[in-house]
């Protein structure tokens, strides 16, 4: 199959060719039989890349679609750097408060894909008491899969009675 000289490359991370090919007119959308030059830079962790297409392009950082299916790729092949420069598109373009307003927006969309990547970015910044009340809400909506993916994912539901109890008192 042929690849294009943006593909190429952005498969051998050189930055300078990419930039140049980019100056001379490269179509950072160009889709070959395999994937986008842009995708190719998320599954070879290329960061820098990835950022010098989102500045060509500012559409893409408006493209909520486009930004959930970077996070996801990033997550899937453990991306850090450009996952996280993909949620922070996305918190801009959504106008969402942090982690746990971007998990709120996606549970409501039923997207545990999206849930799970951000969980893995942040986990840290996602709150015992928010998770024990995002298992709370399920429960309460019987959503068997929603109860499943909080416990897998550190919910408890001591967690969730103690959540009722403050709030009763």
């Amino acid at each position: 199959h042929i690849q294009s000289p943006l593909l190429c490359a952005v498969l051998v991370k050189n930055t300078p060719l990419v930039t140049l090919l980019l100056d001379f007119g490269a179509d950072i959308e160009g889709e070959d039989s395999r994937h986008t030059p842009l995708f190719g830079a998320i599954q070879e962790g290329s960061e820098s890349i990835v950022k010098i297409f989102l500045e060509r392009n500012s559409a893409m950082k408006k493209d909520t679609d486009l930004l959930f299916r970077m996070l996801h790729a990033a997550a899937q092949k453990k991306r850090r750097g450009v996952a996280l420069l993909a949620f922070g598109h996305l918190i801009e373009a959504l106008q969402v408060d942090g982690p746990e307003g971007l998990i709120r927006l996606r549970i409501q969309q039923n997207d545990l894909a999206s849930v799970r990547a951000v969980l893995w970015l942040h986990k840290s910044e996602v709150s015992q008491s928010f998770k024990n009340q995002m298992l709370a809400d399920a429960l309460a909506n019987n959503n068997e899969k929603g109860v499943s993916f909080w416990k897998r994912h550190g919910a408890a539901e001591s967690g969730v009675m103690e959540n009722e109890s403050t709030v009763t008192e």
